[in-house]
Formats: C-alpha cells, sequence, structure tokens
C-alpha cells in the first residue's frame, strides 16, 4: 500500500492539475516549449518554468479531453483489521485518505468480499448489500459489520 498508493497519487494529481488548469498547472502547448537547461521547460521564449503535462497529453481536440479529471480510488483486497493498520502506522496515506486525495476500498475476504469504503478518520462504511447486510451502515472506530 505505502509504495503504490503514494506513486499512482503523484501521477493522477499530476493529470488531475493539468487537466483541471492547465494554464497554472500543466505544460501548456508542446509546439511553443523550450526546454530550459537540463531542469524544466518554458513556454514560448520566456516566463515562467512549467511544471505539468502538455496540452496534447491530455486534450484529444481543442475540447475534448482523454479522461475526466478524477481523484484516485484505490480497492483492496485483504482483511480490513490489516489495512486499518497499515493505515494508522503510515500517516501520509492516512493524510490522503482523510483530505480525499485518495478515496479507498477494501474487499473483506472474511465476510464475503464485502466492500468497505475508508471514511476520514479510520472509520469505514459498508457500502455493499447481500444477504447479511440489506442496507449500507456506517462503521465507526474499525468496528465492522459482522456477518
Amino acid at each position: 500500500m505505502q509504495g503504490p498508493m503514494v506513486v499512482t497519487q503523484w501521477i493522477n494529481n499530476h493529470y488531475y492539475f493539468s487537466t483541471v488548469d492547465n494554464k497554472t498547472y500543466g505544460g501548456g502547448s508542446k509546439v511553443t516549449t523550450n526546454i530550459t537547461g537540463k531542469f524544466g521547460v518554458v513556454e514560448g521564449n520566456g516566463g515562467d518554468l512549467k511544471m505539468g503535462l502538455p496540452l496534447q497529453s491530455l486534450y484529444e481536440s481543442d475540447e475534448e479531453m482523454y479522461h475526466q479529471p478524477l481523484r484516485l480510488t484505490v480497492v483492496i483486497q485483504a482483511p480490513l483489521d490489516r489495512v486499518t493498520e497499515i493505515v494508522v502506522k503510515n500517516n501520509n496515506i492516512k493524510e490522503l485518505l482523510d483530505n480525499e486525495w485518495i478515496y479507498m476500498m477494501v474487499m473483506e475476504p472474511k465476510q464475503n468480499n464485502m466492500l468497505f469504503q475508508y471514511k476520514k478518520e479510520l472509520n469505514w462504511m459498508a457500502t455493499t448489500k447481500n444477504k447479511y447486510n440489506s442496507t449500507n451502515e456506517e462503521v465507526f472506530n474499525n468496528q465492522p459489520i459482522l456477518v
């Protein structure tokens, strides 16, 4: 969880911000980009360094994007208590989850692969209905619905 979730979040945010506001967070157009030293690019013959992805990597046409800018959703099949332990030990992951930069769902193999969605401050919500759980119930303080 620690490495893959953080790295995919970096990549996802790179696409997200470059798509949402390419002028500020993107790389501008490849057509007018100039390499500056060995550390960055500028658009045209001067200005601020560009930090994001170029328009041509994000847009199929002037108005149609290749992908919708969405926050990353991670789905893990593992025991819910083990995933919670990992989140508790890794404050960086917890902050990304609590601030909703990443959405996480856990398929609990001990409960017929029932899905639980992470909510802020180590709380979980059951998100699937099955013969054991007919409603979506809030789950607090890491006390999952037992079947």
